[in-house]
């Protein structure tokens, strides 16, 4: 093989490195829609051509991003769950967001791309915790999309405020909290859950 070819790889790894982190870099400041492919090769220090090479715009870079820290947490979340279950489970997804700071409030918080808050709480799993969580009420589907949103939404909101406090409390003191609200709130639905909306 020759130098050239084993050169390639690396070349490309880097380049894409340098084109997400100007991009994140850009992000702290600008929508993805204000963001030119001129500026952002600008701030990685590449020309048009090499960036065109490996994106087809802006918004592929994004999704990169997404993809690539939505396979982190989702990497995080896999191990092996330990008697801690739903508790143990958020702290994990917490140090991973807490180590990826940055990258997460861009995100979730600062809503880089709207889409991606959506899809982060569904790949958490919400509406399996949901329709697992208490045996004693069946919910209807709609009842599982309902809860689902409305803990989603609070889960995310909690954590956002807590990465931008600086993570004053662990992440196992935020995994707590949201353990107990996610229990207790589907504990008070249960109980109330007789008649619902009409």
């Amino acid at each position: 093989m020759a130098r050239s070819e084993l050169k390639s790889p690396k070349r490309r790894t880097l380049t894409k490195r340098l084109v997400r982190e100007a991009l994140l870099e850009l992000l702290q400041t600008k929508d993805i829609k204000d963001v030119s492919v001129s500026e952002l090769c600008a701030r990685a220090d590449i020309n048009r051509t090499t960036f065109y090479n490996h994106y087809a715009g802006t918004h592929e870079v994004l999704a990169e991003i997404e993809d690539e820290f939505m396979g982190q947490l989702l990497d995080a979340g896999a191990g092996p769950r330990g008697e801690g279950g739903l508790e143990e489970y958020i702290e994990t997804i917490c140090v991973e967001l807490q180590h990826n700071k940055e990258v997460a409030l861009l995100l979730l918080a600062n809503g880089a791309d709207p889409r991606f808050s959506a899809r982060f709480l569904e790949a958490q799993g919400c509406e399996a915790i949901l329709r697992d969580a208490d045996g004693r009420h069946p919910r209807t589907r709609a009842e599982i999309d309902l809860l689902a949103r409305y803990l989603s939404a609070g889960a995310c909101s909690l954590v956002c405020s807590w990465l931008e406090a600086g993570c004053v409390q662990t992440p196992r003191q935020v995994a707590e909290i949201l353990a107990s609200v996610i229990q207790n709130g589907i504990g008070a639905h249960s109980a109330s859950a007789g008649g619902g909306c009409s």
